[in-house]
């Protein structure tokens, strides 16, 4: 879903940035009994994160609480650096999930 004026495309925006998210997730979990070390780059994931990153700098709250959610999988010094912008956002959603992805990758600067 690219960014758009239309309101009514707001909703398909933001599930799309959620079916991202999910994706990572899935694909950043390793299988039942094998080592966590055992998840390596899959093949979209720098387009999705590239694209989580963008959504990021949107004005659209939504938009920008979603990116936040969802880009603690990533390991990655760009996304910790939006994470860290994000945690001082004007939205209090969207700081809250900043901080909790920067908590998920055991970054203090999410207290």
């Amino acid at each position: 879903a690219a960014p758009t004026d239309n309101a009514e495309e707001l909703p398909v925006q933001v599930a799309a940035l959620h079916s991202l998210g999910q994706l990572a997730s899935v694909q950043h979990t390793p299988a039942k009994d094998a080592p966590a070390s055992s998840v390596k780059p899959w093949e979209h994931e720098a387009a999705v994160r590239n694209t989580l990153l963008a959504a990021s700098q949107r004005p659209e709250v939504e938009i920008r609480e979603r990116a936040a959610f969802h880009l603690g999988q990533f390991s990655d010094p760009a996304v910790t650096e939006r994470l860290e912008q994000l945690t001082q956002d004007a939205e209090l959603f969207t700081r809250f999930h900043a901080a909790t992805s920067l908590a998920i990758q055991g970054n203090v600067k999410a207290l």
